[in-house]
This record gives structure tokens, C-alpha cells and sequence, in this order.
């Protein structure tokens, strides 16, 4: 073969062409690959900083290790006598499954989310593998994955990751015509996360006007997925049904909170509107043009519904996703035209895809969704936190000062902690709660939803007074927390009787520990 054969055959793979398939299959998994070697070394660069400890992982994963424990969902370090019911229990039974296994970690939730956010881009390329647009897509969908928003989803122990997959799994299996098992995976996922049913919603309406429901009934795979996901509906309805007192409360309170926090995010107007406006403006042109495209324009609605729940950067990721999703449903669309009008000019076809996606590329790098070479990693910023340098977030000698501080403060034979920030209790997953038990309430009786007064930024603390209060300072805290945690540093020394903190330990002189014990007869700090 000479060169020329040789550069007609990577010609026909760049344009999606159907010959030479192990050319075309050996340089697509080598763009997988890299962008996938590239997600790890990101991920283990973040470390414990980026983001540092949250204070939701501290919620989803101390109720994962009630099941991994004593198969149940109570936490003593929430509630030791109920159950936290604010969402559904998918997410922390995968977990509590895992931990059973491997034992409790929060380095191995955040792995979980880490395979999960690779599994789900193996899934989106594999999609976009059969399109026109098939190489140039994956340096598109790699620069997205390698921003803060999808860098952060990926090494933190929340639902999303696990979300982002079964929906790239879903957009494969509609592209793939098997309209129902997506479905049925995207309603049986809401028991992982709600938001799975706005996702659901577009879906099942694009799927209605095309056509592709009542032509093609579910055959036996997609019956099983429905009914595994009616079955996983069923099991969190008894569940609910057992502790029915506690879910009506939890809900109320949840749906408080969320109203509060969303006040005018929901708004269609805005730049929020005009991507809306935009995805179905590429949608009407698809159809126009008759390009197979509305799948994705479908996704990317869904994912923008999802990315409107709340302000927050863990939706924020969403957001990225639907943009995504509808420049390459546009860039598909144009470079379709483009062939039509210059057919069996390869160069030009190849030339113009390249073109769209480096203009495409530019404007998602102008707007923040994608992220610039210069600096990359130590310059990343997601929402005030960053990617460690020279110091640590947490060593073993913070975790044994720490817990030698805590044993020897014990009341009755038990410590009772509130560690802040909530997310650093993760870092004990050896603790005894019979022993020390962390306390992180949800519920504040003095909390005002309007106000969103809380003091640390994660959710209401008040609870049952504890042995000591242990507040921790960091160079990788957002500083958007700062107010916080002055206004939690005064609430700590008024409840310890007008103490004022102990530091019982500092490191790198950014790493602080503070406490407030609330003991009349209280050791000195070691």
C-alpha cells in the first residue's frame, strides 16, 4: 500500500467512512484512550482538593455505610433513629453494595464516579463513532470532559457521574433504535436521582413524534429493564411506606429548601433561554434538513432541564453536556450541507468539520465550558476551589492528632463530634460510632428557608449539643465559605458556654483545627 492509498483510507475513517474498519477502529481507541488516560491523571492530580471533602458526600456515603454495616439506610451520624429520606436510595445502595466488598472509603466512592464518568464518555464516543462527524467529535467531547465542571463530577462521591453514564447509555440505545430500553433505563434511573425524569421527558416526547414507540413494542431486553426499573420504584415505595412519618417531613423540608435556594434560577429567560432557544432552533433545522440529528437535540434539553434544578456546579455539568450535544448536532448538520454541495471532496468535507469544530471549540473556551491549555490543572477553578500544590489537605498525622484528641475528650464512654467542614468525617472511615460519633444534622429548628441563613454552607446544623465542636480552616476551602464560617465559629463558642477555640492542631500554616468543647472538665489541646 503507498502513501497515497494509505492517506485515502484515513481520508474515509476522518469523513466516517465504512472501509478499512481495523484503521478506523485502532485510531478511534486510541482517541478514547488518551482522553481517557488524560481523565485519570486529572483525577488523581485533584486528589482531595478539587473538590475538597462536600458536605452532600458526607450525607450520601455515612448512609451507604449503614447498609454496607447493618443493611439499612440509618446513619447514626445523621440520625441514629431514622432514616434521612430526601432522595432516593439508588445511589447509596450501589455504594453500600461496593462496600461490602471493598470496604468503606470515600477514595473509592469518588472512583466510583470516576469509572462512571469514563464509562460514560466511552459510551457518548461509541454513539458518535457511526456519525459523519465521527473523529472530530471525540477532540470536541474530550475538551468538555476535561473541564472543572466534568473534573469535579468525576471526583466527587455524588449521583451525577453515575447519571451521566445511563444517559450516554440511553442516547446510544435510541440512536441504536431501541427506544424503549432507554426509556426504561432513564425511569428505573430515577430511583439513583429524580432529575432522571426530565431527561426521561424530552426523550419520550421526541421518541412519540417520531414514531418510534408504537412501531416498535419492547422486546424481551427492554421488558426486563422496565421491569428491573418497576421493581426499583416498588422497593423505595416500601421503604418510604415503612418510615412514611419521616419521608413527609423530609420532603417538605426538601422542597422548602429547593424553592428557596432556586429563586429565579428556574426562569426561562436570560442566556438560560437563549440555549433553549438555540437547541430547538438546531432541532427545527435537523428536521428541515433532514438530518438524524433530533436524538441529540432531545438529550440536550433534557440535560439542560436537568441543569436548572439548582445553581449549583454539580448541575452546572449538565448545562455543559446539553451545549455539547447540540454543537455537534449542528456541526453534523453543516458538514452534511457542506458534502452535499462538494460530493467526493474529502479534503473539504474534512476541512470544514475541523473549521466548525475549532470554531466551535473557541466559543465554548470564550464562554468557560471548555477549558485553555495555558495553565491547565493547577489553574483550574471550580467554583473558589483548586487543585493542590505543595500542601496536603489531610495527612496521616492530621487523622492520629485528630483522633487522640477526640478519644481523650470521651463523655460517659462516648465522644460526640460536629467536624467542619461535614465532608472531612469522610476521612475517618475507620471511626467507631460507638465510641466517637460524628453528629451532621440536616434539620435546624431555627433555620428560615427564605433566609438561607445556614452557617457553614451545606445545610442546616443545629442538633442535639455535642461533646466538642471541631472547625477546621483550609487553603482549598472556597472563600465563598468564609462568612460561614465566622458566623459558625461564634454560634460553636456560644453553645460551649462563651469558650473561646482551641487550636489542637496546625500544619503548612493554612491547615487549622479549632475547637470548642462543650464539657465543663475538657483536656487540654495536644
Amino acid at each position: 500500500m503507498d502513501a497515497a492509498q494509505t492517506l485515502q483510507k484515513l481520508m474515509r475513517f476522518l469523513r466516517g467512512g465504512d472501509d478499512s474498519w481495523t484503521l478506523r477502529a485502532g485510531l478511534f481507541l486510541a482517541g478514547v484512550a488518551l482522553v481517557g488516560i488524560l481523565m485519570i491523571a486529572v483525577h488523581m492530580a485533584a486528589g482531595l482538593t478539587l473538590p475538597a471533602p462536600w458536605g452532600d458526600e458526607a450525607y450520601f456515603l455515612w448512609q451507604a455505610r449503614g447498609f454496607e454495616r447493618w443493611n439499612d439506610f440509618i446513619a447514626p451520624e445523621i440520625d441514629p433513629d431514622r432514616p434521612l429520606l430526601l432522595l432516593p436510595y439508588g445511589y447509596p445502595l450501589i455504594l453500600g453494595l461496593i462496600f461490602k466488598v471493598t470496604g468503606f472509603s470515600l477514595e473509592i466512592a469518588r472512583a466510583v464516579s470516576l469509572v462512571a464518568t469514563l464509562a460514560g464518555f466511552g459510551l457518548l464516543a461509541i454513539a458518535m463513532r457511526t456519525r459523519k462527524i465521527a473523529a472530530v467529535s471525540l477532540i470536541l467531547i474530550g475538551a468538555f470532559l476535561l473541564n472543572g465542571h466534568f473534573v469535579s463530577m468525576a471526583n466527587n462521591a455524588r449521583m451525577e457521574a453515575i447519571m451521566f453514564a445511563i444517559i450516554c447509555a440511553a442516547l446510544l440505545l435510541v440512536q441504536n433504535q431501541r427506544h424503549w430500553v432507554a426509556l426504561g433505563l432513564l425511569g428505573g434511573s430515577a430511583v439513583i436521582h429524580p432529575n432522571a425524569m426530565l431527561m426521561g421527558a424530552p426523550v419520550f416526547f421526541y421518541a412519540i413524534f417520531a414514531g418510534k414507540l408504537w412501531k416498535n413494542w419492547p422486546n424481551r431486553t427492554g421488558m426486563i429493564v422496565i421491569g428491573i426499573g418497576v421493581a426499583a420504584w416498588a422497593a423505595q415505595a416500601l421503604y418510604i411506606f415503612t418510615h412514611w412519618a419521616a419521608f413527609e417531613h423530609d420532603l417538605a423540608y426538601r422542597m422548602s429548601e429547593t424553592t428557596s435556594a432556586n429563586k429565579g434560577t428556574l426562569e426561562f429567560g436570560g442566556w438560560h433561554g437563549v440555549g433553549l432557544a438555540s437547541i430547538f432552533a438546531i432541532w427545527a433545522l435537523a428536521v428541515w434538513r433532514k438530518v438524524p440529528v433530533a436524538h441529540l437535540t432531545a438529550f440536550a434539553v433534557g440535560a439542560w432541564l436537568m441543569s436548572r434544578v439548582r445553581e449549583e456546579q454539580w448541575y452546572d455539568v449538565f448545562n455543559d453536556f446539553a451545549y455539547l450535544l447540540a454543537a455537534l448536532a449542528l456541526i453534523e448538520i453543516v458538514v452534511k450541507q457542506v458534502r452535499l454541495r462538494y460530493p467526493g471532496k474529502t479534503l473539504i468535507s474534512l476541512g470544514a468539520s475541523l473549521a466548525l469544530v475549532a470554531v466551535a471549540g473557541l466559543f465554548f473556551l470564550k464562554t468557560g465550558r471548555i477549558e485553555g491549555p495555558k495553565g491547565y490543572l493547577q489553574e483550574l477553578n471550580v467554583d473558589g476551589m483548586v487543585i493542590a500544590d505543595d500542601v496536603p489537605y489531610f495527612t496521616p498525622e492530621d487523622r492520629a492528632v485528630l483522633e487522640a484528641y477526640m478519644n481523650g475528650i470521651q463523655e460517659d464512654g462516648l465522644t460526640t463530634v460536629e467536624l467542619y467542614p461535614w465532608g472531612d468525617t469522610l476521612l475517618f472511615p475507620e471511626n467507631d460510632p460507638d465510641t466517637v460519633r460524628f453528629q451532621i444534622p440536616y434539620f435546624d429548628p431555627d433555620y428560615v428557608a427564605s433566609t438561607r441563613n445556614w452557617p457553614w454552607g451545606y445545610g442546616p446544623t443545629y442538633g442535639e449539643t455535642p461533646t466538642v465542636y471541631i472547625l477546621r480552616t483550609s487553603k482549598y476551602q472556597p472563600r465563598w465559605l468564609d462568612e460561614r464560617f465566622d458566623r459558625l465559629m461564634k454560634r460553636a463558642s456560644e453553645r460551649s458556654g462563651g469558650r473561646e477555640p482551641v487550636v489542637i492542631h496546625s500544619r503548612d500554616d493554612t491547615e487549622i483545627w479549632y475547637a470548642f468543647p462543650t464539657i465543663a472538665e475538657a483536656p487540654a489541646a495536644p
